[in-house]
This record gives structure tokens, sequence and C-alpha cells, in this order.
């Protein structure tokens, strides 16, 4: 979802938000199962949102902000935990 110009002093700006999901193949972690290696791998969940900030007519700037459930469907398996990513993106238009 993404909504523009959410303030009326800043009518180009963006402000966004966005949810997805993946799912690892049941016959990937029927094999998982069989080798016994300890885990298998179900889904993964990401929630993204982010602002993006017209600066100039040529200079957008965008703040990002996501957070990942299950990274790769591995699960809380040891060191595999829920993360939180940020990002910053400048985009030049000449």
């Amino acid at each position: 979802f993404i909504y523009h110009g959410l303030f009326e002093a800043r009518p180009n700006d963006d402000i966004g938000f966005g949810i997805g999901t993946t799912h690892v193949n049941p016959a990937v972690a029927t094999g998982q199962s069989l080798a016994n290696l300890g885990y298998t791998q179900s889904g993964e969940l990401t929630l993204e949102t982010f602002y993006g900030l017209q600066a100039t007519g040529w200079l957008n700037i965008k703040g990002s902000l996501q957070y990942i459930h299950n990274p790769g469907g591995y699960g809380n398996y040891g060191h595999y935990n829920d993360a939180w990513i940020s990002g910053l993106r400048a985009t030049i238009v000449f």
C-alpha cells in the first residue's frame, strides 16, 4: 500500500506499508526431516514500512524498516532469529 501526499505541506512525499510471505515446498521439508538435519524449513513473513521524502524535483530520499519473521523459513533454530533491517536510499533523476 502506498499513500502519496500524506502531509499538506509535503504533497510529493510517499508513505507505504507492505506484507509478504514465502512458503517452502513441502517436499523440501520432508527431505530435511528424512535427512534428520534437526530442522525443517516452513515459511517466512516480511513486513515493511517506508517514507519517501521528495527533497527537490530531482532528489528523493527513502528510509525503510523491515521485520522478518522466520528468516529463510528456519524458525528460531539457534542463530536463525527474527530480523530487523533498516535501509536508506537516494534516487537522483537527471
